[in-house]
């Protein structure tokens, strides 16, 4: 079932505005120790941002679709890169805890760029448990759902890139003691 893609996402206004609100990304963000830095905006700088709130709630509802549990949010990244910038390693979106990675977690990105070529790259590229690979095309305004524990990394775009590639990435805890009666 997963990685799910839902397009258009969030209203066309709401993505305009918050085209503002990226444009106060920093070079300063890093997925691990050891990472190559990548573009993204410091928490105490995403807290004051009602575009993020808003577009986290959108995502927060596709979501909910697909999983017949209640959401609780969790957090947001905040991520861009360049035409050729080192890209990230594999990673998941939550910490193992101690008997192992947590399945109680969602991640859903959402591709926040004004425009974009699918001749650029940038992809998203997601190992699942069968050890095969989904890749997810970026296309603006597109959110791709998966569980936080399935490894994955934003491809940088390629060398006819002339902008920058931005992303959201929102994470929910699924509370299975709290089924959804459809």
């Amino acid at each position: 079932m997963f990685p799910v893609i839902v397009e258009d996402v969030i209203p066309h206004w709401l993505f305009g505005s918050l085209q503002d609100d990226l444009k106060c990304m920093e070079l300063l963000n890093r997925s691990n120790k050891g990472d190559p830095i990548f573009w993204g905006m410091s928490p105490t700088e995403a807290a004051g941002r009602n575009t993020l709130l808003m577009s986290m709630t959108y995502a927060k509802c596709c979501v909910q679709r697909l999983v017949p549990y209640h959401l609780i949010y969790a957090h947001t990244m905040i991520n861009g890169s360049t035409a050729n910038q080192p890209g990230g390693r594999f990673h998941v979106d939550v910490q193992p805890a101690y008997y192992g990675p947590d399945p109680s977690y969602m991640t859903a990105i959402l591709y926040t760029s004004p425009e974009w070529d699918t001749q650029w790259g940038g992809e998203t590229v997601i190992k699942t448990p069968d050890g095969s690979y989904s890749y997810s095309t970026y296309i603006p305004n597109n959110l791709v759902i998966f569980p936080s524990t399935w490894e994955h990394y934003g491809a940088s775009p390629n060398d006819s890139c002339p902008i920058l590639r931005t992303s959201l990435g929102f994470g929910f805890e699924v509370c299975y003691n709290r089924p959804i009666e459809r």
